[in-house]
């Protein structure tokens, strides 16, 4: 779990691209096992909940990849909670993702 932390480091106070390569880490790592997943998703969907605005698809399409459907309505809430800041566009993929969640 050491690695895990460093990633969350880096995610924490890196640059944008480390911060967006740091979540698409978590969220491939996170399929891995139940005990790594338990541990990525909560800060996962954290950082989604307050996140940029323009990241907030990437972030969402990145965690979708791997969720938990223990966590998904939490996923669900912090999407609808975003949409108010999302452009037209942005709201059309997170939809996309909300559609998807519903069909599976």
């Amino acid at each position: 779990m050491l690695r895990q932390e460093q990633i969350i480091q880096m995610v924490e106070g890196g640059s944008v691209n480390s911060c967006d390569n740091g979540i698409k880490i978590l969220a491939r790592a996170g399929s891995t096992s139940l005990e790594y997943s338990a541990r990525t998703t909560p800060y996962l969907l954290e950082q989604l909940a307050r996140c940029r605005p323009k990241s907030v698809p990437q972030y969402a399409e990145s965690i979708f990849q791997d969720l938990n459907p223990a966590h998904k309505q939490d996923f669900e809430e912090i999407l609808k909670s975003r949409l108010p800041d999302l452009s037209l566009a942005q709201v059309t993929r997170v939809l996309i993702l909300h559609h998807q969640l519903d069909a599976g």
